[in-house]
């Protein structure tokens, strides 16, 4: 399923010139390709950015998350896409390291722990996101192993020692699976909600929010119900029939006996 992210891979060119000297062929090659049905390899080993040893499935906490991938050192929109997460995170009503846990993963392999707290620092406001984020750098083989399980592409300029990536945040199902891709420049607290709510399996919201999941289950892009929805549509819909023959078939009856007593 390839998500229309490569916009923000020319957010990230604008305010990096520097990134010019890459070829179409190596941008070609960056953006979200998400596999069917995919799902993260929770435990695969990473180091928090206080330097305690975890998996990512610790890091979830058997709880759905919202997750980020970027770049500890980076001096462009990473932290950007970070602060703008864990702002809707923020604002989504849910309350984090309860409901959800915060979680970013950095793709850079050269980063260390300490890069991963500057990152934290700099750019979470304090609260309660803040206090209970996770920020994860690891060894090249578990950062591969993440980004390979989203489908998460992105390409190095030696020169400049730069990446051209795509941003975004990925709802996270307690059992790793990627429930839903948010795109960084749209995502907002009532998105995060929803996806975090879907991505629970009913564990968290009201029934208000599991109506409107029901609503949003409708793709705007192709115009086809999810499989979930689908089957809440037809068994509705079955429901709807059901009622129109017993109501047509009562009245029915009705007039027969209205008839008979005539007679």
């Amino acid at each position: 399923m390839k998500a229309a992210l490569l916009a923000f891979v020319c957010l990230v060119l604008a305010v990096a010139p520097a990134l010019a000297a890459l070829t179409p062929a190596d941008l070609d090659k960056v953006g979200i390709d998400l596999p069917v049905n995919a799902r993260l390899p929770l435990g695969v080993r990473f180091v928090t950015s206080t330097g305690m040893p975890t998996t990512l499935g610790q890091a979830f906490g058997g709880k759905p998350g919202l997750m980020v991938i970027a770049d500890f050192t980076c001096k462009t929109l990473c932290g950007t896409a970070i602060a703008m997460a864990a702002d809707a995170a923020d604002k989504s009503g849910l309350t984090p390291g309860k409901d959800f846990n915060f979680v970013v993963v950095g793709f850079d392999p050269r980063d260390r722990a300490s890069d991963a707290a500057a990152m934290k620092a700099a750019h979470i406001d304090e609260g309660a996101v803040r206090k209970d984020a996770v920020f994860l750098s690891g060894s090249a083989e578990a950062e591969a192993a993440v980004t390979k399980a989203i489908g998460f592409s992105y390409t190095y300029d030696k020169a400049d020692d730069v990446f051209a990536h795509p941003t975004a945040a990925f709802a996270i199902a307690p059992d790793g699976r990627v429930a839903q891709v948010l795109t960084s420049m749209n995502i907002t607290g009532d998105k995060v909600r929803l996806a975090l709510v879907g991505a629970s399996r009913n564990r968290l919201g009201t029934i208000g929010d599991h109506i409107r999941l029901l609503c949003y289950g409708l793709d705007p892009a192709s115009g086809v119900y999810n499989g979930s929805v689908l089957r809440w549509l037809r068994i509705g819909g079955f429901g709807i029939v059901l009622l129109l023959i017993l109501g047509i078939g009562g009245m029915t009856i009705a007039r027969r006996e209205s008839r008979g007593d005539a007679g």
